[in-house]
């Protein structure tokens, strides 16, 4: 009895009994996280198994992928609470732009006499 929730509706339902949904007509596939190989190895759902891949490229990014997301708290399983991050996701806080009051008081002086100064010309022009 595998247990399905459908996308479209939300009906759930029994995936061994109706193939689609009995509300809508939706096809939901059930979750398939394992399945056993014709050898009787355990085949993940992304079609490796350990004892093919074992020293390749992938199987290195793979596991070093699952220890980050293990160390981080995102796996399933792992209680999540205060712990301490991976180096790299630990963001370095942003360094705070601090405003000189006199700089602010000099640009606005500065904007006030080239108005005066464009303002002496359009008089002597008009």
């Amino acid at each position: 009895m595998r247990k399905v929730r459908c996308y479209e509706c939300g009906k759930s339902y029994d995936f061994d009994e109706d193939d689609f949904c009995p509300r809508c007509g939706a096809f939901n596939q059930p979750p398939r996280e394992t399945r056993i190989g014709v050898d009787g190895t355990l085949v993940r759902v992304d079609g490796l198994n350990e004892r093919n891949h074992k020293g390749s490229f992938v199987h290195r990014e793979l596991h070093e992928e699952n220890r980050e997301r293990r160390a981080i708290g995102l796996s399933k399983g792992v209680k999540r609470g205060r712990s301490q991050p991976a180096a790299s996701s630990v963001r370095k806080p942003k360094k705070q732009e601090t405003k000189n009051p006199f700089a602010i008081v000099g640009k606005i002086i500065f904007w006030i006499i080239i108005l005066n100064v464009f303002a002496t010309i359009l008089e002597i022009i008009f």
